[in-house]
Parts: structure tokens; C-alpha cells; sequence
């Protein structure tokens, strides 16, 4: 089984998308794509505690070097993605950093959940909860195939409208 089309994030306004949980889609603000420089100076800023002084220098100086010689390039780029996409960096991240790699995912990426054995419980309670588990999922499944989830609002990001149409790939996608 393998992902869906990379083209399939390719769409030029979110009231194009597919699933009916985004009642609020055009109230959701479109993905921004964050200046270079900016990105440069945190990862930079993150970098210095973790690493000797002179292997940080001369990162910041590949960094200076990049920022001079190619970000406006990448920018420019980067910003006219954004303008064809609902999201610029959506088929990137899924394609790129979660399907086509193969590190192991329950430790890199897991959207998904994981169920210790409960030694307390027996056999036949643990095999129910694991069922009940899975009817649950599959209830989900279908709400999202029938588009029947209500969007999701909560801490830091509350009434703010958050775009559902990532929910359609918690059950269509696979890695070969």
C-alpha cells in the first residue's frame, strides 16, 4: 500500500478541500511561511548550548554565508509555494519526513497511540480493552469518512478555527 499522490496537497484555496470538518476553512488562516533569517537565527540560538564554541562558529559562519549567498533565492521560492498550495509545506512533511523514511516510527513520529500490558488485569481484560480500542477507532474512521467530525478547538490555540483536513490522513496512509 503507498501514499497518495504527492500532488494531492496542490490546491489553490482551502475551500477546495475535500473533507466537510472544516466548517470554518476559510476563517483558517493560511499557513505562513516564516522568514529564513528568522528560522537561521532560533536554530542557531537552540544550537549553542549543545555544541563547542568553535564547531558553533563555524556553523554561524556557513549560516552568514548561506543567509548572504542563497536564502533571498530560497525565500522568494519558498513564498511563491505557499501561494499554490492550502499548505506549502504539508507533502514535504508527510512524503519527505514520515512516509519515505525509515527510521522507526513509534520513536521519531507517532500519531498514533500505544497500549502497555497491564499485568494487574487478566488476559480477557486486557483482550477487551484492546477490542474496545479498536471498535473505537473504527468509529472514528468512519466519522471522518463521512466527515461528520466537528473541528477541534483547544488550549493555547482556543477559538481559534483550526483546519481538519489532516484528519483524513490518520487512516489513508501508509508507508511501502
Amino acid at each position: 500500500m503507498g501514499h497518495a499522490d504527492k500532488d494531492s496537497d496542490n490546491r489553490s484555496s482551502i475551500k477546495h478541500c475535500p473533507i466537510q470538518t472544516v466548517q470554518n476553512a476559510r476563517q483558517v488562516p493560511l499557513l505562513p511561511v516564516p522568514q529564513i533569517s528568522d528560522t537561521i537565527e532560533r536554530y542557531l540560538q537552540a544550537l549553542k548550548p549543545l555544541i563547542p564554541d568553535f564547531q558553533y562558529e563555524k556553523v554561524a559562519s556557513y549560516a552568514e554565508k548561506f543567509l548572504s549567498q542563497t536564502a533571498n533565492k530560497l525565500q522568494i521560492l519558498l513564498e511563491a509555494r505557499a501561494r499554490t498550495r492550502v499548505n506549502w509545506i504539508t507533502d514535504w512533511w508527510l512524503n519527505d519526513m514520515y512516509l519515505e523514511q525509515n527510521c522507526p516510527l513509534p520513536i521519531n513520529s507517532n500519531p498514533g497511540m500505544l497500549v502497555h500490558r497491564n499485568y494487574s488485569r487478566s488476559r480477557s481484560e486486557n483482550v477487551t480493552l484492546i477490542a474496545t480500542i479498536i471498535k473505537s477507532t473504527l468509529r472514528y474512521k468512519t466519522k471522518v469518512e463521512n466527515n461528520e467530525l466537528h473541528e477541534t478547538s483547544g488550549g493555547q490555540m482556543a477559538g481559534s478555527h483550526l483546519c481538519m483536513n489532516q484528519y483524513r490522513n490518520l487512516f489513508t496512509r501508509a508507508r511501502d
